[in-house]
C-alpha cells in the first residue's frame, strides 16, 4: 500500500504541473480553457476512421502482387541435391507451412493470455478536467484539476473457469502443434509426389524416344517389302496405325509432364530440368513399424487433444452456475488538493440470479461438442487403424513382386529384340 501512495503522489505532482500555466485563472476559466485542450489532445491521439474503400484496396493489392515478386522473396530448391535435403527445405519454405507455424505461435502466446487471469491485475485510471457543484445551500463552486486512481485486483474463486481455461489454450497450443506437424506432412507428400511424377514422366518419354528412334527406319523397310511382295500391305497399314498410337502416347506421357512440372514448381520454387531418381528417405522396416504405432499419428493426437478442450468449456460452462469472487484494493486521489485521499480494501462478489437461459444453453453446446469430439476419435481411429493395415499390407506386396517384375522386364527386353528382327518381314508388329 506504501508503494501505491508513492506511485500515486507522483503522479498526481505530474498532472498538477501540467496545470500551472493556469494558475492566474479562476476554476470555472481553466475548466473552460483546459476542457476543449484535453479533448483536442484525446482526439489526436486517435487514429483515422478507415473506410471500406481503403479496405478494399488492401485486399486487392495482396491478390493482385506480382507472381515474380513472389518467386524472389522464395526460396529456391536446388533441385539434383539430395532428394531428402530438398524435400525438407522444399516443407520449410512452403507458405501452407509458414502459415501453420504462425498459428502455432499465436496459439503459445495466447497460453500466457489465459494463465494472466490468475495474477495480480493492476490498473490505473485518471481524470483530467473540472467539476461544478451546483444546488443546496452553498453558492456554486466549480473544481478544476486532475485526479489518479489505482486498482488492484486478485481473483479468490471462480469455479475454476480461469484454470479450465488455462488448461483449454495449452491443449489449444498443442492442436496446432499437430496441425502443424499434419500441414508438413501433408506438404512432403505432395512435393514428393510431384517429384516423382516429373521424373517418372521424363523417364517414360526419354525411354519411347529410344525405343522407337529407328521407327521411320523400320517403316521405310516393311514399305520396300510390301512393294516387292514380300509382305502383305494389312500389316503395313496395321504399323502405320501403330505409329499413331505411340505418338499419341507420347503426346499423353507429355501432358503428363507438364501438369508434374507445374506442380514440382509449385513446391521447388523452379522449373525441372533433367530430375535423378529419387532415392527413399525412410527404409521398409522403418514404415512397417510406423504402421504398427498408427495410435502416435498426429491426427489422433489432434482429436484427443480436441476432446481434452471440449471437457475443459464443459467445465467452464458448470462454473458459471457459481459465484465469483476477488479481492479488490484501490486508492484515488481527489481532484481538489484540500480534500483527502479515498483508498479502500475488500472482497467483491458476484453471482448471476438470472440470464434467460444462457447458461444452461452453453452448457448443453458444450457437452454436445464433447460429444462429438469423442465421435470423431472414434472414427478416425478405425479409419486410420485400416488404411495402416491396407498400405502395410500393399507395401509387401510390392517388396515381393520387384524380383518378378525384374524377371519380366528381362524377358520382355528378350522378345523385343527377336521381334525387332522380325520386324521388317511382317512376323510382329511395332508394339
Amino acid at each position: 500500500m506504501e508503494f501505491l501512495v508513492k506511485l500515486l503522489g507522483f503522479a498526481h505532482s505530474k498532472y498538477q504541473r501540467v496545470l500551472t500555466k493556469l494558475s492566474g485563472c479562476s476554476k470555472a476559466r481553466r475548466a473552460i480553457l483546459f476542457a476543449p485542450a484535453v479533448v483536442g489532445l484525446l482526439t489526436g491521439c486517435g487514429e483515422e476512421n478507415v473506410d471500406f474503400e481503403q479496405v478494399y484496396q488492401d485486399v486487392s493489392q495482396s491478390l493482385t502482387r506480382d507472381e515474380a515478386q513472389i518467386d524472389n522473396e522464395a526460396l529456391r530448391v536446388n533441385a539434383p541435391q539430395n532428394f531428402g535435403a530438398a524435400l525438407s527445405k522444399a516443407v520449410l519454405q512452403h507458405q501452407g507451412y509458414l502459415a501453420a507455424s504462425a498459428s502455432e505461435r499465436e496459439a503459445m502466446s495466447l497460453v500466457g493470455v489465459a494463465q494472466s487471469a490468475n495474477r495480480l491485475q493492476v490498473n490505473g485510471n485518471s481524470t483530467v478536467g473540472a467539476v461544478r457543484e451546483t444546488g443546496g445551500s452553498q453558492p456554486d463552486e466549480t473544481t478544476a484539476g486532475a485526479a489518479v486512481g489505482i486498482n488492484v485486483t486478485q481473483l479468490i474463486y471462480d469455479g475454476g473457469e480461469a484454470d479450465a481455461n488455462d488448461a483449454m489454450a495449452t491443449a489449444q497450443a498443442y492442436v496446432a502443434q499437430q496441425q502443424r506437424i499434419i500441414v508438413s506432412n501433408d506438404i512432403a507428400l505432395q512435393a514428393a509426389q510431384a517429384w516423382i511424377d516429373t521424373w517418372r514422366s521424363q523417364s517414360r518419354i526419354d525411354l519411347l524416344d529410344q525405343r522407337t528412334a529407328n521407327m521411320d527406319l523400320l517403316i521405310s523397310q516393311m514399305e520396300r517389302a510390301a512393294s516387292n511382295g514380300m509382305v502383305d500391305r494389312a500389316a503395313l497399314d496395321s504399323a502405320r496405325r501403330q505409329i499413331v498410337g505411340i505418338r499419341l502416347e507420347r503426346t499423353r506421357l507429355l501432358a503428363e509432364l507438364s501438369d508434374a512440372k507445374l506442380r514440382f514448381k509449385r513446391f521447388f520454387g523452379i522449373s525441372p530440368r533433367k530430375l535423378p531418381r529419387p532415392e527413399g528417405v525412410i527404409n521398409q522396416n522403418d514404415v512397417l513399424i510406423g504402421a504398427t504405432v498408427w495410435q502416435n499419428a498426429p491426427v489422433l493426437k489432434r482429436s484427443a487433444a480436441n476432446i481434452f478442450i471440449a471437457k475443459q468449456q464443459v467445465s467452464m460452462a458448470k462454473a458459471a452456475f457459481g459465484p465469483r469472487a476477488r479481492l479488490q484494493a484501490g486508492i484515488t486521489s481527489p481532484m481538489d488538493e484540500d480534500e483527502s485521499t479515498n483508498a479502500s480494501v475488500g472482497i467483491f462478489v458476484e453471482y448471476t440470479f438470472g440470464d434467460g437461459g444462457r447458461r444452461k444453453a452453453d452448457l448443453a453446446a458444450a457437452q454436445s461438442r464433447l460429444e462429438a469430439a469423442e465421435a470423431q476419435l472414434g472414427d478416425e481411429k478405425q479409419m486410420l487403424k485400416a488404411e495402416m493395415a491396407a498400405a502395410a499390407s500393399q507395401l509387401r506386396s510390392l517388396d515381393q513382386s520387384m524380383p518378378l517384375l525384374k524377371q519380366q522386364i528381362a524377358l520382355s527386353s528378350s522378345e523385343a529384340e527377336t521381334a525387332r528382327s522380325q520386324l521388317a518381314t511382317g512376323q510382329s508388329n511395332l508394339r
